[in-house]
């Protein structure tokens, strides 16, 4: 059976899926690019107000946070949601050890809400 046949019989259409389907977060590579331009804008804007060693904070959802961080470390977008380092009240740090010059920034992740987790149920991926 070829795909028109497929696609011509409605009794196939609930076999069919799309592995690298979205929930309207947009394409991984939009995202990268999005994030990439958005932490650099604000480390620049950041230097330019505080000068050497200044911090921005950026807040974001957790699929966007965890694609860039793939991107910077080399590694695939496509992932299983349940193996994030993403955990409740979570900081995912990233260092430019000078905002104009080229090469990748320092990625830190840090739980300072830890203490508080016991009893709570933690999802992979939560």
């Amino acid at each position: 059976m070829d795909r028109r046949e497929l696609a011509g019989s409605p009794r196939h259409w609930p076999k069919l899926l799309n592995p690298l389907r979205s929930w309207g977060e947009g394409l991984p590579g939009r995202q990268v690019t999005r994030m990439a331009e958005a932490v650099k804008a604000a480390a620049v804007r950041a230097v330019e107000l505080g000068g050497d060693g200044a911090e921005a904070v950026l807040v974001s959802h957790q699929l966007p946070i965890w694609i860039l961080r793939r991107s910077i470390e080399g590694r695939s977008l496509p992932h299983d949601p349940r193996s994030r380092q993403c955990n409740l009240a979570s900081l995912t740090s990233l260092e430019l050890p000078d905002v104009h010059a080229p090469g990748r920034p320092r990625i830190r992740y840090t739980e300072p809400a830890a203490p508080l987790y016991p009893g709570v149920i933690q999802l992979p991926g939560s």
